[in-house]
């Protein structure tokens, strides 16, 4: 029986996914041989005797939080690079003119250059384009938001980040039209 348990909470949380603790509200125990486990509070496993730790050991995070968000926009650059280069071209050009840019003014670009249309969906690769200028030192975020609203697409209110050019940034790569269209 004492080769039940991990040697710490951290381990014995790991035999979870983070969803399954918070849907099963799994939490963590003590046994008595100085072990862990962590069953689902209601569970009839919980061996006899074991304490429930107080407070609660936080789920043990990954180093990077933003690991998550930057896979998330890996994949969005893989799987739309044509519509992202424009994006990223346009956007440069917008904020090469007016010093600011957000995502709403580069979709509108786009779709009156016919590089979009009006019932496109989800753009989501907008904010991977924008965060790639962002990533490369072309663009920051200048802390202000642009809200808007669409009826014709179903957008009820939505805010977007304003990104600001950075002073002395190097443009010359997104300042030349992508050579093929998306």
């Amino acid at each position: 029986m004492s080769n039940i348990g991990f040697d710490t909470p951290d381990e014995a949380w790991k035999q979870w996914t983070p969803s399954d603790v918070k849907k099963y509200k799994v939490a963590v125990y003590q046994l008595h041989s100085g072990k862990y486990v962590a069953f689902v509070k209601a569970s009839n496993q919980i061996p006899k005797g074991a304490q429930l730790l107080r407070p609660q050991p936080r789920y043990p995070r990954d180093k990077d939080p933003r690991q998550g968000t930057k896979q998330a926009l890996q994949k969005l650059e893989a799987k739309h690079p044509k519509q992202i280069d424009w994006a990223c071209h346009i956007a440069v050009q917008i904020a090469m003119r007016n010093l600011t840019v957000h995502s709403r003014a580069v979709r509108e670009e786009m779709e009156r250059r016919d590089l979009i249309g009006p019932d496109t969906g989800s753009e989501f690769w907008l904010g991977a384009a924008m965060n790639k200028l962002a990533r490369l030192g072309v663009l920051k975020s200048s802390g202000s938001k642009y809200k808007y609203s669409d009826s014709s697409r179903g957008i009820h209110e939505r805010e977007v980040t304003i990104w600001a050019l950075v002073d002395g940034a190097d443009t010359a790569y997104f300042e030349e039209e992508p050579k093929e269209t998306p």
